[in-house]
């Protein structure tokens, strides 16, 4: 036996947080794929709407929303909201809520068309009004959607080989911010507004410009993002300590902390290079095939449990759509992968709300507890290779019998049950035995009297 978890249910230390959201979906391939009833049992509670039905998007773009921006954008007659109404009605039919970016998709290709900055920003910031006033306030036969969060733009920052995101200085950038995030929280006081969804926090002058232009110009900013692409479980949590470091040095600290992209890499920034070059195709077959397999489901379990343990707020991962090469979760037919049930077992402790106290916080595997007024459950996570031992020391709290149901992760066949243990008093030794690249959920219930019996 290698080390002791010990598990106190009895102390509450926080709420789980929704670092289980998406980017795109439920619909996906021009609305011939509806993966709803998945999004229902992986209960993802934030889908953020970027890069949708990419390569050729006609939704979500204010480009497609608003295509001639010569015309006003107080008449509803200048909108196109046909296509991204569809795709809203259906993310919150699975009960999820939406993060919209407002902005274009990316371009990958030589020739540019729409990640110029606007001719106007005080124009594009009224388009932003238009949008919102769509989806949340019924106008121009809208809605009136909860969206809590809107994000002014996607990687300004994306220059890595080549500009994919933004032809423009850095202050160009900063002064739309600027613009339309007062515009806009002049407008809705109550909605959350914020960016700049960088590629990376580590762009160090971007991004303390970024927020030293914030602060001098008292642009407000409800939550700052980023995108963290990683093969460490924790690097996305470390990154977030130092936006939360980076935000407090500017008086920033009460802006939330997302990020809204996220999902396995090889080491960067290696990995970039060689995938630009002669020969890659075997490198993304080898890297997408391991996102969608029992080491990329391990990955995201383990990421998960140290995101909750982090300052941040919520995560997405990228990409929730069967057609994206990124979409680890989905096989192309849109067929449920090992690393779509990481996202069903994290859902179990999300619902019962309440995260519980483990020590060590640190280890392999990684270890997350959580319960509500009768139930509760523990994720393991063993993202690494070979047999690990231990021993998950339990008070329970309950007061009565309780049945500790086991859920193995398999290759095929999703979150299999492979045993139960009836658990009758409050303090339990459990022990455990995990494979390579292995996630163990443990659902615990009260037992009825007949049961017992």
């Amino acid at each position: 036996m290698n080390h002791v978890i010990h598990i106190k249910f009895q102390e509450v230390i926080g709420q789980i947080k929704p670092v289980h959201g998406v980017n795109n979906g439920p619909l996906s391939g021009s609305e011939t794929k509806d993966l709803s009833r998945y999004f229902r049992l992986g209960g993802i509670p934030l889908i953020r709407f970027h890069d949708t039905d990419y390569p050729n998007p006609r939704q979500v773009d204010i480009p497609k929303i608003f295509p001639d921006f010569s015309k006003d954008p107080a008449d509803a007659g200048s909108y196109d909201f046909r296509h991204t109404d569809v795709h809203m009605a259906a993310a919150y039919e699975t009960g999820a809520k939406v993060l919209y970016r407002l902005g274009t998709s990316i371009e990958h290709m030589k020739h540019k068309v729409d990640i110029y900055p606007p001719k106007d920003y005080g124009k594009w910031a009224q388009i932003c009004i238009g949008i919102i006033r769509h989806y949340t306030q019924g106008w121009a036969d809208g809605f009136t959607f909860d969206v809590p969060y809107w994000e002014i733009w996607n990687e300004p920052d994306n220059n890595l080989t080549k500009p994919d995101m933004w032809i423009g200085e850095p202050d160009t950038y900063y002064r739309l911010y600027e613009t339309a995030a007062k515009v806009i929280k002049a407008a809705f006081p109550s909605i959350k507004v914020g960016g700049y969804a960088g590629c990376t926090i580590h762009n160090e002058a971007f991004r303390e410009g970024f927020l030293r232009h914030v602060r001098n110009t008292g642009a407000p900013l409800d939550f700052f993002s980023w995108h963290g692409y990683s093969s460490t479980v924790d690097q996305i949590a470390r990154d977030a300590v130092t936006a939360r470091e980076r935000l407090r040095a500017y008086g920033l600290e009460a802006a939330e902390i997302l990020c809204d992209e996220w999902n396995y890499i090889e080491p960067v920034p290696e990995f970039w290079t060689k995938y630009r070059q002669e020969g890659s195709e075997y490198l993304q077959q080898e890297l997408f095939e391991k996102q969608k397999s029992r080491f990329g489901a391990s990955f995201l379990a383990s990421c998960f449990v140290e995101m909750q343990n982090s300052p941040l707020a919520a995560c997405n991962y990228y990409d929730a759509q069967p057609s994206s090469s990124w979409c680890g979760m989905f096989n192309l037919y849109g067929v449920p992968q090992p690393a779509f049930y990481s996202f069903v077992a994290f859902n179990a402790l999300y619902r019962l709300g309440r995260q519980v106290a483990v020590q060590p916080e640190a280890q392999t595997p990684q270890c997350l507890a959580a319960r509500d007024e009768k139930n509760m459950a523990i994720l393991l996570s063993h993202h690494g290779e070979g047999e690990i031992e231990g021993c998950l020391d339990l008070e329970l709290d309950a007061g009565f019998p309780m049945a500790a149901e086991f859920y193995l992760l398999q290759d095929l066949g999703g979150l299999q049950q492979i045993k139960t243990e009836v658990y009758c008093t409050d303090q339990i030794q459990q022990y455990y035995t995990m494979d390579s690249n292995s996630v163990l959920l443990i659902k615990l219930h009260p037992m009825k009297e007949r049961e017992v019996s």
